[in-house]
């Protein structure tokens, strides 16, 4: 059986190989302290930049609690922010939608498009967060593909290679211990969502994290300074 160190070093070599662009890697968090950077806790001032940003996109996040909505989508870097926009004015992407119970949430099949979010307002308030980037990640999943000079294919290929790890913990959500996509989608909110969630990647999922800062930007918080 591959030991876990030899498992790292040949994902490094494959990602390296295959032109991976390398992100920087910034476990000690830097920019945040201890402060745990959620949705609620964003500046205002951030808020409002983001306000302005999904205002000109019109009916780019409808329903009810929008504000809720909005400041969950201001956790994820504003580079994908605006990869979401372009795709909703190429109709690649219908936007985010909050729906009383919807019959499905989001469009997620093998890079079928028009993707779309949609999310269950019954619940918003306790599952905004994991609801909208997690299901957002699915849409970006091409273009995250596509930074890291990888086709989708091969990214599929990578997120494969460390979901093991993912199935040994009894603290990752069994659904996405299946399709190598839906493990994405889990590790991108963790990633986006909080310091202690990127920390809870860092100690339970070391080989996850390490392949998730490879392939995601940092997230725009860790530069935000709060009073």
């Amino acid at each position: 059986m591959i030991t876990q160190r030899l498992a790292v070093s040949l994902i490094g070599i494959c990602l390296l190989a295959l032109g991976c662009k390398q992100r920087t890697e910034d476990s000690n968090l830097q920019g945040v302290s201890t402060l745990v950077m959620e949705a609620h806790k964003l500046p205002e001032a951030y808020i409002d930049s983001v306000k302005s940003e999904v205002a000109k996109y019109p009916k780019f996040i409808v329903g009810d609690d929008q504000d809720l909505v909005l400041r969950n989508f201001a956790l994820i870097p504003k580079v994908y922010r605006q990869e979401l926009y372009n795709m909703y004015e190429k109709k690649d992407f219908e936007g985010i939608k909050v729906e009383g119970t919807p019959s499905s949430y989001s469009g997620i099949t093998s890079g079928q498009k028009p993707y779309w979010v949609r999310i269950n307002g019954t619940n918003l308030k306790s599952n905004a967060d994991q609801a909208l980037r997690g299901r957002v990640a699915y849409a970006l999943f091409d273009k995250i593909a596509a930074d890291a000079d990888l086709t989708r294919d091969q990214l599929q290929g990578h997120m494969s290679t460390v979901v093991t790890e993912g199935r040994k913990s009894s603290k990752v959500n069994s659904f996405t211990q299946g399709r190598s996509e839906d493990y994405f989608a889990e590790v991108f909110d963790d990633f986006y969502h909080s310091e202690r969630s990127r920390k809870f990647l860092l100690d339970e999922l070391p080989r996850t994290y390490s392949l998730a800062s490879k392939l995601l930007v940092q997230p725009d918080w860790l530069n935000i300074h709060n009073p």
